[in-house]
C-alpha cells in the first residue's frame, strides 16, 4: 500500500511513540539487542522521513505540526504519572531515548534533505524544552554521540 501525503505526519509520530518504554538497567548484551530489534524501526522511518523532508518544502508548516504533536503526546502521558519521582524517572528516560535514538535517526539523511531533518529535529528539542522545564536537550547526530560519554551527559540536563 502507497503512503499518501495525510498518513506520513501520523505514520512518524506513532514511530516515535515506540520510544517511550523505559530504558533501565540494561547491560552491555542486552542494549546490543534492543539497537538490534529497532533497526527494522529504523529502516521504516528513514523511508517515511524522506517523503516528510521532500514534501516539507512544498509545506512549511507540516514539520511544525509533527514535533507539536510528538511533545503534546509526550506531556499528555507525562501528566498521567501521580508522583513527582515517577515523572522525573519518565522525563529522563524519555530524554535519553531521544537523544540516542530519535535524533540520530532523524539526522541520518543524506545532504539535500539535511535542513529539512536539521529542523526538524530542533523544533522537538525547542518544544521539549519549553514544554518540559524540568530538561533541556539537543538535537545531536550519531557522531556527536560517538565523540564520548563527557560530551554525551551534556545533549540533556536537568534544569
Amino acid at each position: 500500500m502507497e503512503r499518501t501525503y495525510s498518513d506520513i505526519p501520523e505514520g512518524l509520530y506513532q514511530f516515535l511513540l515506540c520510544f517511550d518504554n523505559p530504558i533501565e538497567n540494561l547491560n552491555a548484551r542486552s542494549y546490543q539487542k534492543v539497537l538490534h530489534t529497532e533497526k527494522d524501526h529504523f529502516d521504516k522511518l528513514f523511508l517515511m522521513l524522506n517523503q516528510i523532508y521532500d514534501q516539507s518544502s512544498q509545506n512549511p508548516k507540516m514539520l511544525d505540526v509533527i514535533a507539536q504533536k510528538f511533545v503534546d503526546k509526550k506531556y499528555e502521558e507525562y501528566l498521567k504519572l501521580k508522583k513527582k519521582k515517577e515523572r522525573e524517572i519518565r522525563i529522563l528516560n524519555d530524554q535519553f531515548a531521544l537523544v540516542s535514538y530519535v535524533f540520530p535517526a532523524l539526522l541520518d539523511v543524506s545532504e539535500s534533505r539535511m535542513e529539512s531533518a536539521k529542523r526538524l529535529a530542533d523544533l522537538i528539542a525547542k518544544d521539549w524544552s519549553n514544554r518540559f522545564h524540568m530538561g533541556v536537550i539537543k538535537a545531536v547526530n550519531e557522531a556527536e554521540i560517538q565523540s564520548g560519554f563527557k560530551s554525551f551527559k551534556s545533549f540533556f540536563r536537568r534544569r
